[in-house]
């Protein structure tokens, strides 16, 4: 697919040694991937090892007075853990940050609905959310986290999932666990449900079920991917649709080679258990994505 953007990308397999394109706010678009590292790059192959935090931009250009959204930890500036809409703009100025953009801008676009139905937004709903105090002291209780100040936001931040990331011995394989998860994130966000209310997601984790979650929308919208739309209404109809109800992930299951053909090569890693370093590996050398250069 053509890039439908006016100005150049630069493929890892392209990119020069030495050269990295500046570029402004102004000029990125929905679904871009923003990707903060250690040290300056000078080609898109030194990203990948140096990265220590991924963002999801969710407007053109700066149409949006909070156009990040991540998963983010308690900082000096937030008491909160978990998926936020914010500004950033400071925090996007401590350290180098490159920006990947999509160049199926429908499906960038799809990942971008989903990020905001997922994100808490520094505008007025979280002072709506830091009201429903009963919810969030069973959310605390439930991650043990009740002598913590910081308070977790609608989907928190998942430090459990990375914990177990080196543990836990399904590793980032493309197979039933990770098809079931992305289709679980669609699921989900087309609920407008939490992502993970309760053990929560990290920053790459949750740009994946964006985008994985896209990947099935846009197919079943166009009709490539065709699941019995029963199997949809059922799955939105289980509360959380987790992997504990037996029969709906049997039935789910089914379509396995379906959904899985329907995502691209690019995004198929197992949400729960990826790196950052190794993703970006992946998203670097694919055609799907490209790398644009560095924000100023």
């Amino acid at each position: 697919m053509d890039s439908p953007f006016k100005y150049p990308v630069a493929k890892i397999r392209e990119k020069r040694e030495g050269f990295m394109r500046n570029i402004t706010s102004e000029e990125l678009f929905p679904g871009d991937i923003l990707i903060q590292t250690r040290k300056n790059c000078t080609s898109a192959a030194n990203i990948p090892p140096a990265a220590f935090h991924s963002m999801l931009w969710c407007c053109l250009g700066h149409t949006d007075s909070r156009p990040v959204i991540h998963s983010v930890l308690p900082s000096e500036n937030f008491q909160y853990n978990g998926v936020l809409q914010q500004n950033a703009s400071s925090y996007i100025k401590k350290h180098p940050c490159y920006i990947i953009r999509c160049n199926d801008s429908e499906l960038a676009d799809y990942a971008k609905n989903y990020a905001k139905i997922w994100a808490i937004s520094t505008d007025g709903s979280i002072e709506e959310y830091l009201l429903q105090k009963d919810r969030i002291k069973r959310k605390k209780e439930i991650r043990n986290s009740m002598d913590d100040p910081d308070t977790p936001l609608l989907t928190p931040f998942g430090i459990s999932s990375i914990e177990k990331r080196s543990l836990d011995k399904e590793k980032n394989i493309w197979g039933t666990s990770a098809i079931l998860k992305s289709y679980q994130a669609y699921i989900r966000g087309e609920s407008k449900i939490s992502l993970s209310e309760n053990i929560g997601v990290y920053c790459i984790q949750f740009i994946l079920c964006c985008y994985q979650a896209a990947a099935i929308k846009k197919s079943i919208s166009n009709g490539s991917m065709k699941l019995p739309i029963e199997l949809q209404i059922r799955a939105m109809h289980d509360k959380r649709f987790s992997s504990k109800n037996l029969a709906l992930t049997t039935e789910v299951l089914k379509y396995s080679n379906e959904i899985s053909q329907e995502i691209p090569i690019s995004l198929q890693h197992y949400a729960k258990r990826c790196y950052l370093e190794d993703v970006l590996k992946i998203l670097l050398s694919e055609d799907l994505f490209s790398l644009v250069g560095r924000l100023n």
